[in-house]
């Protein structure tokens, strides 16, 4: 990072400027507990017993949720946009749903986000950028490639996976 002492900002990258007085703030926040425009839509899994169980379709929760959503979240533009570090804690929006898929090459897991009214997406930033417009309560002005695209979205028939065990 590159100190500008002009203007008392630090260069984050060569599109985002983070103002240091704003960013040493950390605010937990409870995303599920907030106003959200989530349908509630599921996978519509197949019938695990016809597919190969080379990979495992499970709930995104706990820390492994919370840890890639602050990682998303920990972005220059996003907290210049709400003022302050956003900790994640506790669940998503209302109304959405976050899978994984792990990799059957070992290489980490890919991330299927539902609930959003244009359908799913298996993008963690575009996501995080409609959930910046929830926390703002602005979602009728929401920008974000979600809302008008285009967005990475997915055909959950396309991937072959299974439910995970519990």
């Amino acid at each position: 990072m590159a100190s500008n002492p002009s203007d008392d900002t630090t260069k984050a990258s060569a599109n985002h400027e983070i103002n240091p007085r704003v960013t040493s703030r950390i605010e937990d926040i409870d995303l599920s507990k907030l106003e959200s425009d989530g349908t509630n839509q599921q996978p519509d899994l197949p019938d695990p017993s016809r597919l190969t169980a080379t990979r495992e379709l499970a709930r995104l929760m706990g820390r492994t949720f919370l840890t890639h959503l602050t990682r998303e979240f920990n972005n220059g533009r996003h907290v210049a946009a709400l003022g302050y570090w956003p900790r994640p804690v506790g669940k998503p929006p209302s109304g959405y749903t976050i899978y994984f898929v792990n990799r059957g090459t070992g290489t980490g897991i890919r991330v299927m986000i539902f609930g959003h009214p244009n359908g799913p997406t298996d993008s963690l930033a575009h996501f995080i950028e409609h959930v910046v417009s929830i926390i703002q309560c602005d979602l009728a002005n929401c920008a974000c490639p979600l809302c008008i695209g285009p967005c990475r979205q997915f055909d959950l028939n396309a991937v072959a996976v299974v439910p995970a065990s519990t």
